[in-house]
């Protein structure tokens, strides 16, 4: 988990967006990459991004 939010950090400053967005385009490449033979491709990930929702959640005892 270390090294995930170490790439999200990076990925966010890269593209110069938001954490939250960058982790939305990482479970959409994600998600087109399980579902594609090989990597996937820009479009796939485009076509899965709108369906991606991010809701913050509380842990337990916060």
């Amino acid at each position: 988990m270390k090294y995930a939010l170490v790439l999200l950090g990076n990925l966010s400053t890269a593209l110069r967006i938001e954490k939250e967005e960058a982790f939305r385009f990482s479970v959409a490449a994600g998600s087109a990459t399980a579902f594609s033979i090989g990597l996937c491709t820009r479009e796939k990930m485009e076509g899965l991004l709108p369906q991606v929702k991010i809701e913050m959640t509380k842990q337990r005892g916060e």
